[in-house]
């Protein structure tokens, strides 16, 4: 387990925002081909849960990050959905 140094966790009574959590299995057994099963799963729980609100996705590696952001904007692009990132966010970026 987790050491208690190592453990952090906030009472809902302190958190600014509510937290909501969801969780989704999956039964593949290779690392691999099970987070390439995770990629459209994601995408459709994002757009399902976000309603404008931000959404965190928790992926084991930086490379996975990548992989994962790559694959969304994939997906998003190709329903020609809104766009996961702000207006603001894109400004923000581009005065840096």
């Amino acid at each position: 387990g987790v050491s208690n140094k190592s453990l952090f966790n906030f009472s809902p009574k302190v958190r600014p925002w509510p937290l909501e959590i969801y969780f989704q299995s999956f039964d593949q057994s290779n690392f691999a081909s099970r987070l390439m099963a995770m990629a459209k799963p994601v995408y459709n729980a994002v757009t399902r849960h976000m309603d404008g609100k931000s959404a965190i996705v928790y992926v084991p590696s930086r490379r996975q990050a990548q992989l994962t952001a790559i694959d969304l904007m994939t997906y998003n692009d190709s329903r020609d959905g809104d766009s996961f990132v702000s207006a603001n966010f894109k400004e923000e970026v581009a005065e840096a």
